[in-house]
């Protein structure tokens, strides 16, 4: 972070530290270059510094957003203005503006998401901390290349790649740790949406080894208890989407789960909205000033929008 143009107080804030302990009132922080250099002590007020009362308003540390597709910034897949880089730009000040300071992405465009990494960390990109997974692993036919991508996944620059064979799953895992350095590793093991195939149990487990292997972190795409069983079986250290309505198999899956410290992305904003298709005031009652661009807005509104049932000859979204 680039220093400020001058030191700021922020005075009087309820903080939250995120520690676990309860939250404090009355409390005065001091931010000097960009860093925070007292929370609540007895140092003196930085000459010049610019001073925002706190009173009424909660401090907390900056949020992360696990899972996110770049590419895909929200809206109905109507508008060729969806997918540009100002739109991108925009999506990640969104973030910025909503307290989001870190985002994983979890399968986009790898020569764009790993640009705007590099970006941002030099300087030259305001936006999140990027964190990057790179290409996702599926079956052949599986979700999302037979499902959202139509067969396309060649056109979006290895956004998600096919395997059935273990050795040439670990030949994959090894360059997208040495040759693009990602973060993590994401796979999906679902047959949902639409009952596509999903990858081989030794596919899976080949894939769990080799990223743990090479020091890196993997999450899975799942859907039903038996395929969070089956990925908490291989040893994945995050499950991604997993909500269904048996109470009972959630809980046993959240018990395995947290016994071994496995992380949850549940996405539920993704499944508030799958609630809510065809249901055009839903998107007309949201509140996007400052997160959602008007480019976004317009295109969940479109008549061929996914957010709509869209009309008779509507064109098929990308």
């Amino acid at each position: 972070m680039g220093a400020l143009a001058a030191p700021l107080v922020l005075e009087e804030c309820t903080v939250l530290d995120g520690t676990g302990a309860a939250p404090r009132a009355g409390v005065t922080v001091t931010v000097e270059d960009g860093l925070i250099v007292d929370v609540g002590g007895d140092r003196r007020r930085p000459a010049g510094a610019r001073v925002v009362d706190g009173r009424g308003r909660w401090l907390l540390p900056g949020l992360w957003d696990t899972h996110v597709h770049h590419v895909f910034p929200g809206g109905g897949f109507v508008l060729p203005e969806e997918f540009t880089d100002e739109q991108r730009r925009l999506t990640w000040r969104g973030c910025l503006r909503s307290g989001v300071t870190s985002v994983v992405s979890v399968g986009d465009d790898k020569e764009i998401i790993l640009s705007a990494r590099a970006a941002e960390s030099g300087g030259s990109l305001v936006a999140p901390r990027v964190y990057v997974s790179g290409t996702i692993f599926t079956a052949p036919g599986g979700h999302p290349c037979s499902t959202i991508l139509h067969g396309l996944a060649e056109q979006f620059r290895d956004l998600a790649v096919e395997v059935d064979d273990p050795a040439d799953g670990r030949a994959r895992v090894r360059r997208l740790v040495i040759e693009d350095e990602v973060d993590l590793v994401k796979v999906v093991y679902s047959t949902i949406p639409g009952d596509v195939p999903r990858l081989a149990r030794a596919v899976l487990g080949a894939l769990v080894e080799e990223t743990h292997a090479r020091g890196r972190p993997i999450v899975a795409h799942v859907s039903t208890p038996a395929e969070a069983d089956d990925c908490l079986a291989a040893g994945v250290d995050g499950l991604e989407h997993m909500v269904f309505g048996d109470p009972a198999a959630l809980d046993a899956v959240f018990a395995r789960a947290a016994e071994q410290r496995v992380l949850w992305t549940p996405t539920l904003c993704l499944f508030d909205k799958m609630a809510h298709d065809g249901e055009a005031q839903y998107v007309d009652d949201y509140d996007p000033v400052g997160t959602v661009s008007a480019t976004i807005l317009a295109s969940l509104q479109a008549p061929g929008a996914w957010w709509h049932e869209p009309d008779p000859g509507a064109p098929v979204p990308p």
